[in-house]
């Protein structure tokens, strides 16, 4: 027998095995479709197997013949009408799909195919498809030129397949629906790959093309969601359009051949690199648009122009800009996040939206540039300086492009959310050209040239001519949550101010009024607003024991740093960057001229030469004690157990004992919502020294005068009622006290102690022995001098 013929066993569903005779060469179409057989040795004469031949089987192992040449497929019709009417489904089978008739097409159990080194030249369309557990195939011994359409469809366990060196091309879904491939290296024979042929290969990792002839590649990886690696080969021209539109891929080199790229070929994908500086490109188009995975970027020195969503919705983190770049599109790095954006003195103009959304630390703009369009950086965020030196021919679109402000939604590690905002905190404006106000969104500080101008100072902090500004006047944020202060870069100015409110009584006799300070400036003047609103109807300050209360008219306060002794000693100046116990004399116990009640203004300034404003980071200063630490703060402080905070506007009771406000530091404690700070910026805080072993242990509280002595006579009264009847003044270093009445005087020095008590007599009393220096008695002030 030489020849079994035409669906001679068809649909013999309980035939499982048989013997073929030595002398066949040949089994015709669908002689074994739908049978039960579960393993078949061919003869080594055959050299055909014929469509469907053993499709639908039980097959789950085939050995093949050295001989075979061709598993066909073709496009014929055949006439089944012999067959009954319950293998309808074979009929329509053949008759439907007669050039997909595959000779192996849906045999679920075949799990190995032994070629026996058979040398094919042939192999047809779907002769594999839907064979299920077909783990691994290897073609290297075979001839074949082609993997035509579908011959391995819905192969789901398929894992391993060799190719022979010989194949020029794989057809139209050969690989379709490939479940299990894993790796694939191509032959260097291959010169083309049809559509979808990998498609929905969904553990395919990584894909070796480079030791083909492939000139172009296209849209073959489609849904293929392990895909991380492909390797083009050096022949490469052309990549298509969508070739890689959301494929997981990682990684690709492209080659210095490659010419084109269509449009949105690798959007939305995995890439982190794109490397395309062996190419000749000069304009990059909208083929990488939003990958969200994107961060570096590498283009040829080729490069004119960014087109119009080159990198749209792309966070790149890193790109060069070639020194031929004259355009950068609409869209073309919108929500980029780089560094620092120094464009080539080559570009002329930045389209529409070219960078919104987009994160930076500085931004600079070159004076080559011509034209800045719509929302070209709107809802930007430019975290430092924007620097433009403005071309004399610079023309604006409509809209306002420098619109750099907006938010975003933060969500904590702790569950809690808040949103962020910013704005444009410095912009440089290297031009006497009046500067474009309407462009721009708020500004923190602006800088001119010294002959600049601006129409108006809307939504601006602080304007600079020359690096100088009028006046600093210091005050903390509460953006983002976030209560603090900062300078990051020195700012000079004619003046710097810092506004406190005063009203708290202080103590007559014991400590109370006490509030703490710390400002990032040394200060020069001191000045109470009389009226509370006026600053121009001021009285100066001085603290006790300060040589500026000489002048007439200054009134005296309380100034306490902390001493290495861990005790508090007066202070007569604040300097920058330390915490300080500063209180102001209000007590209807004082005479009303002496009392403090209202705004007081802490002024360096420099009409002529200016002062600078330091950055704050690293600054300030702890002052460090035996018991406590005396910490300042331009960031706001929670309340928490290791926080001592002074109790500024409540009084306190604790030990059977009241404290009144501003008297003591007490631990873990706060007077606002538990939400806020219970340290705001410019105040400072207590850390204890004892009990480190165990915050438990530590004290309760520290007071600031009379029961632990750290303060000794802050609490005595450093102004008796005024007499009138009562006159002191001083000759040659003798005090001389004129009084109608017997009475006892308390003498102060101006650090607010007691330095003599005397029992004056009715009419003209002396006082001896007092150094030379500035006292107080009775409401007034004498100078004693040698």
């Amino acid at each position: 027998m030489t020849e079994i013929g035409a669906e001679a066993f068809a649909a013999c569903s309980k035939l499982t095995t048989i013997s073929l005779p030595s002398a066949l060469t040949t089994i015709g179409i669908a002689s074994f479709y739908s049978t039960g057989l579960t393993s078949i040795t061919l003869p080594e004469g055959m050299t055909t197997i014929e469509p469907g031949t053993f499709g639908k089987s039980k097959l789950k192992s085939i050995k093949l013949s050295k001989s075979l040449k061709q598993i066909t497929s073709n496009n014929e019709s055949y006439n089944l009408g012999s067959l009954p009417n319950e293998y309808y489904d074979f009929r329509k089978y053949i008759n439907m799909y007669r050039d997909d008739s595959g000779a192996f097409q849906n045999c679920k159990e075949l799990e190995s195919i032994d070629l026996n080194g058979a040398v094919l030249t042939i192999l047809g369309s779907y002769t594999f498809n839907e064979c299920d557990k077909l783990r691994s195939i290897d073609l290297s011994s075979t001839k074949l030129e082609e993997i035509p359409t579908s011959a391995f469809y819905s192969c789901d366990s398929l894992r391993a397949i060799t190719f022979p060196s010989t194949v020029k091309t794989i057809g139209q879904q050969a690989f379709y629906y490939n479940l299990s491939l894993e790796s694939l290296k191509m032959p260097a024979a291959l010169t083309s790959i049809y559509n979808n042929a990998f498609n929905e290969c969904k553990k395919i990792r990584n894909i070796d093309l480079s030791a083909t002839s492939l000139t172009k590649i296209e849209s073959w990886f489609s849904n293929v969601d392990s895909l991380r690696t492909v390797k083009l080969p050096s022949t490469v021209i052309e990549i298509g359009e969508s070739a890689f539109a959301g494929s997981p891929i990682e990684e690709i080199n492209f080659p210095a051949s490659l010419t084109t790229i269509g449009n949105y070929a690798f959007s939305g994908n995995r890439l982190k690199t794109v490397d395309l500086s062996a190419t000749q490109f000069t304009t990059i188009n909208n083929w990488f648009a939003n990958n969200n995975k994107l961060r570096t970027v590498k283009l040829p020195e080729t490069v004119t122009t960014l087109g119009e969503n080159a990198f749209n919705n792309c966070y790149i983190t890193g790109i060069n800009f070639p020194s031929s770049l004259t355009t950068i599109s609409n869209n073309a790095l919108n929500y980029c996040q780089i560094d620092t954006l120094r464009l080539p003195a080559t570009v002329t103009e930045i389209g529409n939206s070219a960078f919104r959304y987009a994160k930076f630390d500085c931004v600079e703009i070159p004076s080559t540039v011509t034209k800045i369009n719509s929302n070209a950086f709107y809802d930007a965020e430019i975290r430092g300086s924007l620097n433009i030196t403005p071309n004399a021919a610079l023309a604006w679109a409509d809209g306002t492009p420098f619109r750099c402000y907006g938010s975003e939604y933060i969500t904590n590690e702790d569950g809690t959310s808040y949103n962020r905002y910013w704005h444009l905190p410095d912009v440089y404006w290297n031009s006497a050209a009046e500067f474009p106000r309407d462009k721009f969104g708020q500004i923190d500080n602006l800088y001119l040239p010294a002959n600049g101008s601006v129409s108006n100072n809307n939504d601006i902090g602080y304007i600079f001519y020359n690096g100088l500004t009028k006046r600093i006047d210091i005050a903390y944020t509460n953006e983002n949550r976030k209560y603090s202060f900062s300078v990051n870069k020195e700012m000079k100015t004619q003046m710097i101010n810092y506004r406190k409110y005063f009203s708290t009584t202080s103590g007559y006799g014991e400590a109370a009024g006490w509030k703490t300070i710390v400002l990032p400036f040394d200060v020069k003047e001191i000045s109470y607003e009389r009226d509370g609103y006026n600053e121009k109807d001021t009285v100066a300050l001085a603290p006790f024991g300060s040589k500026a209360l000489e002048t007439a008219g200054t009134l005296p306060f309380w100034l306490y740093e902390l001493g290495t002794d861990g005790n508090y000693k007066a202070a007569t100046e604040i300097k920058a960057h330390k915490a300080y116990l500063i209180c102001m004399p209000n007590n209807d116990k004082y005479p009303s001229e002496n009392n403090i009640s209202g705004y007081v203004n802490f002024t360096t300034s420099d009409a002529t030469n200016g002062v600078t404003l330091k950055p704050t980071a690293g600054a300030l200063k702890r002052s460090k004690g035996t018991k406590f630490d005396f910490v300042p703060t331009y960031e706001g402080v929670m309340q928490h157990d290791t926080v001592y905070v002074l109790n500024e506007n409540n009084s306190h009771y604790a030990d059977d004992k009241t404290y009144q406000r501003g008297s003591v530091f007490i631990k873990n404690y706060s007077e606002r919502y538990s939400s806020d700070p219970a340290v705001y910026p410019f105040e400072a805080y207590l850390v204890t020294n004892e009990g480190k072993t165990s915050v438990a242990s530590a004290p309760m509280l520290y007071s600031i005068g009379g029961s632990d002595g750290t303060i000794t006579g802050i609490e005595d009264i450093p102004f008796a009622t005024p007499e009138k009847a009562t006159k002191a003044y001083s000759r040659d270093g003798v005090l001389y006290i004129n009084t109608n009445a017997d009475r006892t005087i308390n003498i102060y020095d101006v650090t607010g102690r007691t330095v003599r008590i005397i029992e004056a007599r009715e009419g003209m009393n002396e006082v001896h022995g007092l150094d030379s220096g500035i006292y107080l008695l009775e409401g007034q002030k004498v100078v004693i001098g040698r």
